[in-house]
């Protein structure tokens, strides 16, 4: 009988705490600006109350699915993201490809948004997918 008590506080401790983390991924579809694009970039909010930890953010290029060669990257995500902070990855892009962003990450799913957009040179958006 003793036995089954400190079983069943125990069971009852782990539901109560309601801390358990979570994997997750948010993607967006596959872009191309066309010929003048030269930036893939992609920018991720939590609105959550806690931080989330990043797993494996990236942006990928259509035919290898992995991050495309550059001499410019950048990256001020780090390995979490607080709560109400926004960060952002990019990539210059100096062909015609389809580009996607993924980000993998330990967190609430269901606070946290994004977006990628393909630029040209002088900043304009030249077409953006949402983070799902």
């Amino acid at each position: 009988m003793k036995k089954i008590f400190v079983s069943g506080v125990f069971i009852l401790t782990l539901i109560g705490t309601g801390v358990v983390a979570h994997a997750a991924t948010l993607a967006s579809g596959a872009l191309s600006g066309g010929p003048g694009a030269t930036v893939a970039a992609c920018y991720i909010f939590n609105a959550g109350t806690d931080p989330i930890t990043f797993k494996d953010p990236r942006i990928q290029l259509h035919a290898q699915f992995a991050p495309p060669s550059s001499s410019f990257y950048y990256d001020d995500c780090g390995a979490t993201l607080a709560a109400g902070a926004i960060c952002g990855i990019g990539v210059s892009i100096l062909d015609n490809q389809g580009y996607a962003c993924s980000v993998h990450f330990i967190g609430d799913k269901g606070t946290v948004r994004g977006v990628m957009e393909i630029r040209d040179a002088t900043g304009r958006v030249m077409a953006n997918s949402e983070l799902r």
